[in-house]
């Protein structure tokens, strides 16, 4: 997703920087420039250096990635109220990702829960009803392959030339040709996701699919 920055004369307009970064960035950056320390403890890093650079492109060679994930956003959509844990890095050319737990359903159980109000069709609870999730639920078999995209299952492993494809139909994590950039992508994401203590990277995953009930004998 592109960011747009003013800060009146701080940060000179008309620049098309190529950096990637990230969300946690955005805490570090308030703070310094606050003048408050960045506690350690925080992963991002602030982007006033970026901001009052006078160069466009890449500014920081450092900041060729990002790594995003994602657990869960309607906790009453699958099974035991688990999330769908995905971890992924993206590149200028490339986006790989990982399904962490591939036997699920993406975007919740088919017969998961929905808000009152939403799509009549029921399941899929992950995604906001609308005409278009009624038309591929009740039109599931002549539509299948559109169906598929937006809720099937998807395989652990997915890589996408996001420059050939920038929809990312065309998957391409099973390719020979492709098996030593899936490779170095893997090897940097897990990297990164160690450095920063990801409990799916220290084999802590279950106290994330855990939080829902957690959660719940709080209330």
């Amino acid at each position: 997703m592109p960011l747009a920055v003013r800060w009146g004369n701080k940060v000179k307009p008309g620049r098309i920087v190529n950096d990637f970064v990230s969300f946690t960035d955005f805490a570090p950056t308030f703070l310094e420039a606050a003048g408050v320390p960045v506690p350690k403890s925080m992963t991002g890093k602030s982007l006033l250096p970026i901001l009052w650079s006078d160069h466009s492109g890449q500014v920081d060679p450092h900041r060729d990635h990002v790594v995003v994930g994602v657990e869960r956003h309607f906790p009453g959509g699958r099974k035991g109220g688990w999330g769908y844990p995905i971890r992924a890095i993206r590149t200028e050319r490339f986006l790989y990702i990982q399904n962490l737990a591939p036997d699920r359903w993406p975007v919740g159980d088919p017969d998961g829960l929905v808000w009152p109000d939403d799509d009549p069709t029921g399941g899929f609870g992950d995604c906001d009803g609308s005409p278009t999730k009624t038309y591929l639920c009740n039109h599931r078999k002549d539509q299948s392959y559109y169906f598929d995209l937006a809720f099937g299952k998807h395989p652990a492993k997915e890589l996408y030339d996001v420059k050939k494809d920038p929809y990312q139909l065309r998957n391409l994590a099973e390719q020979n040709q492709y098996a030593t950039i899936k490779m170095e992508l893997a090897a940097k994401l897990k990297r990164d996701l160690v450095e920063t203590k990801d409990p799916r990277a220290l084999d802590k995953g279950h106290d994330l699919d855990d939080y829902a009930h957690k959660y719940q004998e709080c209330l």
